[in-house]
């Protein structure tokens, strides 16, 4: 069973020891206040929870998407088309649903009676809302849970880039790699997915230079256009990949350098800024200028695969 935490509730106590007492908008179309072991996972308002009923309203087996161990992996994006048995998102994603899928229903924070799902609402600049978070069975690659929030902003306000507008915000990408992109505030978050070779992308070997370790497990990418067009920005790098490339030079994965759209170091042009990625590590680049960080790229490699 799954729910939406919409009150975290207290603890409390009786013969049988201490207990935490929440509510929670479930999967049945319903809210029930539930119970857990003080001692069990950690569960916050606005949480998704997945969980086996017991007897008196005890719930156990629980996974939520705030505890760190026995945590609820959740996907997020923002629907496109959909149908009984399935959703296309607006990052290119086309999903199948399981035959027992699970709907929950939520209005900004609220639970809410649903039927059905609905398209993403369109922001002001061309982008989607997320309005939707899911569940994936990772033995069979079919959807058993769907979220839909109601409210125009979708979930926290975050955005998905249309797939057919991603080429906007990343380049460069390997072949075999696909890029979907997310926006929430001044934070642009970049997955890499797919099978791509190790190595630099030709068109990026005039940036990539002067190698000192090796590219195991390495692609790299493109931030277009990070650079603004007047002034300079400081860049912080913080990135793994670089321990790996250039074990000497930037052997504690940070990178920190000024840069202008006339001076823009590495052989980049257009604003624009390229870094290494590494299989299974997340890479972040910070721009900053006098007034303080205006915006942050964090590049994922979920689903990404570096052959040899």
């Amino acid at each position: 069973m799954y729910g939406y935490v919409t009150d975290a509730g207290t603890t409390r106590e009786d013969s049988n020891g201490k207990y935490r007492e929440f509510t929670v908008w479930t999967s049945s179309n319903e809210e029930q206040v539930v119970k857990m072991k003080a001692t069990g996972t950690s569960i916050v308002k606005g949480d998704l929870i997945s969980f086996d009923m017991t007897s008196d309203n005890f719930i156990e087996g629980v996974l939520s998407t705030s505890d760190g161990t026995n945590k609820l992996t959740v996907a997020t994006g923002a629907i496109d088309q959909f149908g009984k048995d399935y959703m296309v998102l607006f990052n290119g994603e086309d999903l199948t649903f399981d035959d027992d899928v699970k709907y929950i229903y939520v209005n900004r924070e609220e639970g809410v009676a649903g039927d059905g799902l609905e398209q993403a609402y369109e922001t002001a600049d061309g982008n989607r809302y997320n309005n939707v978070k899911y569940v994936v069975d990772s033995s069979t690659g079919d959807v058993v849970m769907v979220a839909l929030n109601t409210a125009a902003d979708g979930w926290d306000n975050s955005v998905t880039v249309p797939s057919k507008d991603v080429a906007n915000v990343v380049g460069n990408v390997a072949t075999g790699a696909k890029a979907t992109v997310s926006v929430k505030g001044t934070t642009t978050t970049i997955n890499l997915a797919g099978e791509v070779t190790k190595g630099v992308p030709a068109a990026l070997n005039n940036v990539f230079t002067g190698k000192e370790g090796n590219d195991t497990d390495l692609t790299a990418v493109t931030l277009k256009g990070i650079i603004p067009e007047s002034g300079s920005v400081t860049i912080t790098q913080k990135n793994d990949a670089l321990k790996v490339y250039y074990s000497t030079s930037f052997s504690d994965g940070e990178k920190i350098g000024t840069y202008d759209r006339v001076n823009s170091n590495g052989g980049e042009t257009n604003g624009d800024y390229s870094l290494l990625i590494q299989e299974g590590k997340t890479a972040t680049v910070t721009v900053s200028d006098d007034t303080g960080v205006i915006a942050t790229y964090v590049v994922t490699t979920t689903g990404l695969t570096v052959k040899e």
